[in-house]
């Protein structure tokens, strides 16, 4: 007998929209974005046209290569 597929395997990721300039003009605040899904979320603000993206974490390495990337996207970065 075949094992049930999961969802995933059955329709595959999620497709990730192009940016739409949501966030234009917007100061945003993320904590815990070292890593993960804020780490993913800042990146995704910063692509959003954020004015500025603040963003908080434990790893204060890993904080400083976030702000490195951040600010390739054009957008001012606060890290604290």
């Amino acid at each position: 007998m075949n094992p049930t597929p999961s969802l995933t395997e059955l329709a595959g990721p999620a497709p990730l929209s192009p940016p739409a300039g949501r966030l234009k003009d917007r100061v945003c605040f993320v904590t815990g974005a070292t890593s993960g899904i804020g780490r993913a979320t800042a990146l995704r603000m910063a692509a959003e046209g954020a004015r500025a993206v603040v963003v908080t974490g434990r790893r204060q390495d890993r904080g400083q290569a976030l702000a490195n990337d951040i600010e390739l996207r054009a957008s001012p970065i606060c890290a604290a």
